[in-house]
């Protein structure tokens, strides 16, 4: 750069937007938020059940983790209804959509194409790959909503995602 640091005139580059970032785009409400995460969170279920079903190796890990996207939705469902009032009807969260996305913003079809005869250990580390991407989503989106009761569901989330991947990391020092 010409000048070196002295002629920096502070722009920042700027990359595309992450895919996930992008499904929240149109969730203004608090509904539309819990909405879109109860989706990705059933996406990421479904592709974890599909596995341990499969029969494929590491079959409870996958059901664990499966087990784990269910404890996410519960979570979600209730720091929704204790945000939004205990009398809550949350029916909206169980509308069924043709569209399966995981965490991260893979189509669930596309995900499980590419996991079948893989090893365990790499679908694990693609997972958590996405499961970081899901964490780092729900952290700047945290920032985004700041303050609001959209917020604080995000911040479970966060935590919640956070807890998760310390639990698959032990879990990926344990396979060969």
């Amino acid at each position: 750069m010409a000048g070196g640091m002295r002629a920096w005139n502070g722009l920042q580059a700027r990359g595309a937007p992450k895919a996930g970032m992008a499904l929240f785009d149109r969730a203004g409400t608090l509904e539309e938020l819990v909405g879109v995460a109860w989706k990705l969170e059933e996406g990421s279920h479904l592709f974890y059940a599909d596995l341990a079903a499969s029969g494929a190796a590491e079959a409870d890990l996958f059901s664990d983790l499966a087990e784990a996207e269910e404890a996410h939705q519960r979570s979600l469902l209730l720091v929704y209804q204790e945000t939004a009032g205990a009398g809550i009807a949350a029916s909206f969260l169980h509308r069924h959509d043709a569209e399966r996305i995981l965490e991260g913003g893979v189509p669930l079809d596309r995900a499980l194409a590419w996991a079948r005869g893989r090893p365990p250990r790499e679908v694990l580390e693609f997972t958590m790959a996405l499961e970081i991407d899901a964490y780092d989503l729900y952290v700047r989106l945290e920032r985004r909503f700041g303050g609001t009761p959209s917020a604080r569901v995000l911040a479970v989330l966060a935590r919640e995602e956070k807890a998760h991947l310390a639990g698959m990391a032990a879990r990926l020092e344990t396979m060969v």
